[in-house]
């Protein structure tokens, strides 16, 4: 495990194979345990068999697994995607405080953290946090208390991106955001942030705007505020308005009624649309072109130049 995955997942076969001839499914479930590991570390393997194959053992030995064990394998390596990946640490903190075993909450609020953070859902990684804070979950398990706080505080915002050579970080970072999928909806928002800066700091200023104006969309989406203010922070340091490309053409009219005094029902009349589909509309209108008000619609579409 200290930079050899191949090998290590050489190991770990070789492990499997000697426990199951001798008959000791504990050694074997502790060498899947270790398999899988290697597995989500070094993205080599099959994670999902080895999964399986955790479950079969338990299931058809006397093998009962402590609820960290069982939260640690189907949760704390599990991908942003799994649906039940949360339920099983959830599950596990509840079995845990029931039984008294207080000893394992920090491997289970871990898991739960990293599950929630993966998922994008920072507000529940932070309610999560608190939670383990109320219940003295960390006790002496510093590493899981430090990671837990440092994912929270990090996927919120409050610390400080890391800064490099533009050119190679543009690079890296295009091939990042150009796959679709590639990466949970956090994480792919951030990219995109990264990679307004990076356009910013080497002068191409319309696609920093149009970036950074993307990732703020994505941003407020998944519900985080700071980082959505922290992208549009960035993209007003490039002294460019917003561009009316910005817009698709059903928001450019829409723009343009409300702009010009029009109410929502007037708006929707008008364009034979519903009054709920003029509220989407104007919500993405605003965040698009960075106000919060008719009021401050109206003076920017007024504006010589405006996006209008």
């Amino acid at each position: 495990m200290a930079g050899d995955g191949r090998y290590a997942l050489d190991l770990t076969a070789t492990a499997i194979a000697e426990a199951d001839a001798i008959g000791r499914p504990d050694l074997k479930l502790e060498a899947l345990n270790q398999r899988q590991s290697a597995e989500r570390l070094w993205g080599i393997g099959r994670y999902a068999d080895t999964l399986r194959e955790i479950e079969r053992v338990v299931q058809t030995s006397a093998l009962v697994p402590s609820a960290a064990e069982w939260a640690w394998a189907h949760s704390f390596y599990a991908p942003f995607g799994d649906e039940a990946a949360e339920r099983h640490a959830r599950d596990g903190i509840a079995r845990t405080v029931e039984s008294g075993r207080y000893g394992e909450l920090s491997y289970l609020y871990i898991c739960l953290v990293l599950v929630l953070i993966r998922r994008s859902d920072v507000r529940a990684a932070q309610a999560a946090v608190a939670e383990a804070d109320r219940l003295g979950a960390w006790g002496v398990h510093a590493l899981q208390e430090d990671m837990a706080r440092i994912l929270v505080l990090e996927y919120a915002g409050d610390l400080d991106a890391a800064r490099g050579d533009t050119g190679g970080a543009a690079r890296e970072l295009l091939a990042v955001v150009g796959r679709a999928g590639a990466e949970c909806p956090f994480e792919a928002a951030r990219s995109r942030l990264a990679l307004g800066q990076v356009y910013r700091r080497a002068g191409f200023k319309g696609l920093a705007t149009e970036t950074l104006d993307a990732a703020a969309a994505a941003f407020d989406e998944l519900g985080i505020p700071r980082w959505a203010r922290r992208a549009r922070a960035e993209a007003a340091r490039t002294g460019l308005r917003p561009a009316a490309g910005t817009l698709t053409a059903a928001e450019r009219r829409v723009a343009e009624l409300v702009g010009a005094g029009r109410s929502n029902r007037e708006t929707a009349d008008e364009l034979f649309m519903s009054v709920k589909t003029v509220e989407a509309n104007l919500t993405r209108i605003y965040r698009k072109l960075s106000v919060r008000s008719r009021t401050e619609l109206a003076n920017l579409l007024n504006r010589p130049g405006s996006p209008g």
